[in-house]
């Protein structure tokens, strides 16, 4: 089952459950309440994972397109930098980091946007 799919299953579970919700709170029920909660909370967290796990960016060199959820520090296709990471110990970097790594010392050799050297 792809994620639309399962979104989609979810959505309508969602709707369903609100629907019932409501009419048990008319008829005076207290399960209404606590089904119109749950419904209205597992939606809107399915949505919001649905639309951050395909949520894109694009490659400031070659404008390649990557889901976020991809995680990448370089380009796929053309190497280039995407994150501010240092390459040595891995850690994110400040913005006013830019000559070395303020955890583990090293020079900072490539910034975010540069296509790396041959040699890192």
């Amino acid at each position: 089952m792809n994620e639309l799919t399962f979104f989609l299953i979810v959505f309508i579970l969602c709707i369903v459950g609100t629907g019932v919700g409501i009419i048990l709170l008319i008829n005076g029920e207290e399960l209404g309440l606590y089904l119109l909660f749950f419904a209205i909370v597992l939606g809107s967290l399915s949505g919001i994972e649905y639309f951050h796990n395909n949520k894109v960016e694009y490659c400031p060199t070659c404008h390649y397109e990557y889901k976020v959820i991809d995680d990448y520090d370089y380009c796929p296709q053309c190497n280039t930098k995407l994150t501010n990471k240092c390459d040595s110990c891995n850690k994110y970097l400040p913005d006013s980091a830019t000559d070395t790594c303020p955890y583990c010392g090293k020079e900072i050799e490539t910034k975010v946007g540069e296509i790396q050297n041959e040699s890192n």
